[in-house]
C-alpha cells in the first residue's frame, strides 16, 4: 500500500488472496483515498468464479476481475478495457499479439 501511496499507477493487478492484507482489504483502502489515486482502477485476481464473490469484488471497490490462470490474451483485453486508448496499453498489446503470435508458431510446430 505504501508504494502506491508513493508512486503513479494507472491500475492496479490485485491478488484477492495475499498472506498479510487481503485483496479486498487493499480496494477498501485504495477506495479511500482522495483525488485521483482513490480512482485508480483495481482489477482482482483469483481463481473464484461464483456469482457471490462478483458481488464481493464489486463492494470492496474492483473495477473487474481476472480469473487464474490468466492467459496473455485476456490480461491484454482487461487492460485496453481499463486504460482504454493510454499510448502504454497500444504498446503493451502489440507486443503481446506478437509474443502470443511466436509462442503459437512454436506450439505447432
Amino acid at each position: 500500500m505504501s508504494q502506491f501511496v508513493l508512486n503513479h499507477f494507472d491500475l492496479v493487478l490485485i491478488d484477492v488472496m495475499m498472506p498479510d492484507m487481503s485483496g479486498f482489504e487493499t480496494g477498501y483502502m485504495i477506495r479511500s483515498l482522495t483525488g485521483n489515486k482513490g480512482k485508480t482502477p483495481i482489477v482482482a485476481l483469483t481463481a473464484s468464479s461464483t456469482h457471490l464473490f462478483g458481488q464481493d469484488l464489486r463492494d470492496a471497490g474492483m473495477n473487474g476481475f481476472l480469473l487464474k490462470p490468466v492467459t496473455p490474451a485476456a490480461l491484454l483485453k482487461c487492460l485496453g478495457y481499463h486504460l482504454g486508448e493510454r499510448t502504454p496499453v497500444k504498446s503493451i498489446r502489440q507486443r503481446g499479439e506478437t509474443a502470443l503470435a511466436r509462442t503459437s508458431t512454436r506450439s505447432t510446430g
